[in-house]
């Protein structure tokens, strides 16, 4: 898999068309749709998250499909495939383990439980507050994101851009903690 993408500007915008006709917007969906699954391979315990969400994004750039209502769904249908290539590239190369499923399977799951429980001590370890609106920021019903996080904006008296900025801020803060744990497994990262 490549370490980043290497798609061509031409290839780029015609992404971008597809994620819509208005070039901002779409932009927009496309940085907030690469943010996800770069998220979504790193809590299935990845190492390069970053880099296999570039994977997925030139997977679907090169077929380029219909456009459709939901991106995420069809983007997460090429990451399941990605993530698949990725374990098995892994249990191919890693020495401290048999080619066979099962001795992946455990390793990942200890991987998970320690991921899980990093997790749990970085949110611990933030303010009420903060933790509070990570939680509720990501607690909505289907369909109702958007309407969600304006009622969000609302009662905190600012603007949606500004809540954005700030929950993502809280989240470097628990990425940068839980990476600290889960690589020094003392549970130390929260400054």
């Amino acid at each position: 898999m490549p370490d980043r993408s290497n798609m061509s500007p031409k290839g780029f915008e015609r992404l971008l068309q597809w994620f819509g006709p208005d070039t901002v917007i779409s932009a927009n969906r496309y940085l907030e749709a690469h943010e996800r699954l770069a998220r979504w391979f790193y809590f299935k315990g990845c190492n390069r998250p970053e880099d296999l969400a570039d994977e997925v994004v030139d997977r679907v750039a090169k077929k380029l499909p219909p456009p459709c209502p939901d991106h995420i769904a069809l983007l997460l249908g090429y990451a399941r495939m990605v993530l698949l290539e990725y374990r098995r590239e892994r249990i191919h190369f890693d020495e401290d383990c048999d080619p066979g499923e099962e001795p992946s399977r455990i390793q990942e799951t200890a991987l998970m439980e320690v991921r899980a429980r990093c997790l749990d001590d970085c949110l611990g370890r933030l303010g009420n507050v903060d933790k509070h609106l990570l939680l509720e920021y990501h607690q909505y019903e289907p369909g109702g994101k958007i309407k969600h996080r304006q009622a969000m904006a609302e009662v905190r008296h600012t603007t949606l851009n500004a809540l954005r900025l700030k929950v993502s801020r809280l989240k470097d803060v628990i990425e940068e903690c839980v990476k600290r744990c889960c690589q020094s497994g003392d549970k130390t990262g929260v400054q």
